[in-house]
């Protein structure tokens, strides 16, 4: 019994320690976005680099894997929308 009171008791004393110390959340999404302004940047491409090779060597889709007909046809259409 007296294990279970000590367990309650620390446990009790680290939620009330954690609360203690927690910061306060920000008034407004304003205040926020404020203070950490100078932390944002814009990141952006201009050049897409397409390459033919397989990320994972070694590991190929059977010819009829539904997956590897998929992917096929999702490259058919991409070519045909970058022609359009």
């Amino acid at each position: 019994m007296n294990r279970i009171k000590r367990l309650f008791i620390i446990l009790f004393v680290i939620s009330v320690a954690s609360q203690a110390l927690a910061k306060d959340a920000p008034a407004s999404f304003a205040d926020l976005a404020e203070r950490l302004m100078p932390s944002v940047v814009n990141i952006s491409t201009t050049t897409t680099v397409t390459t033919n090779t397989n990320p994972f060597p070694g590991f190929e889709f059977l010819q009829d894997h539904p997956l590897r007909t998929c992917l096929k046809n999702l490259e058919h259409l991409k070519l045909e929308n970058l022609l359009h």
